[in-house]
């Protein structure tokens, strides 16, 4: 919900769960919960490149995210490990998904001035009404090594990975 910046969750008791994990984690061989994704890094003008993507109705690749079941929710709710817990774990697409949003809420403008909140109603609706985005789902039954290895071999464009944050990545040994 942009208006009261509200995302879709669940109440389990008192807790509230959100539907997605932006900081997605993988279990170590040491049983150690790591987040594996990068920070938010896009510049303001690597933003403005994927608005303008959409804009020119140019392609700008793949989502995936991580399915999680009721169970795997309740058993961590179980070990009251809330940080990190949701129904999906976006596994690649953080930067773009991020920007977009961030676009919608008025946060920078686009390449020629113009704030969300400036375009027209035509605009917002062509806006939205963009499609060439892939949207992928790793499967509940999905292992840390199937995401581990999914965000390595998709993850190879816009704001390239550092040498050491891939060698981080292939370093992760999962149970």
């Amino acid at each position: 919900n942009r208006r009261e910046s509200k995302y879709k969750h669940e109440k389990i008791g008192d807790i509230i769960i959100p539907e997605l994990d932006w900081n997605p984690t993988i279990i170590n061989s040491q049983g150690e919960e790591i987040v594996y994704q990068r920070p938010f890094v896009w510049s303001l003008q690597e933003k403005q490149l994927l608005i303008d993507s959409i804009y020119n109705n140019i392609e700008i690749g793949k989502v995936v995210v991580r399915l999680r079941s009721w169970n795997w929710v309740e058993n961590r709710l179980k070990q009251n490990k809330i940080e990190h817990t949701a129904f999906k774990q976006i596994v690649d697409g953080k930067q773009r998904c991020n920007t977009i949003l961030e676009f919608i809420k008025n946060k920078f403008p686009d390449s020629y001035g113009n704030y969300w909140d400036d375009l027209s109603d035509i605009a917002k609706r062509k806006f939205f009404s963009f499609r060439y985005i892939t949207y992928g789902e790793l499967g509940e039954n999905s292992t840390d090594e199937d995401v581990l290895n999914t965000f390595l071999c998709i993850n190879h464009t816009g704001t390239p990975m550092s040498p050491e944050h891939i060698e981080f990545i292939k370093s992760l040994k999962v149970k």
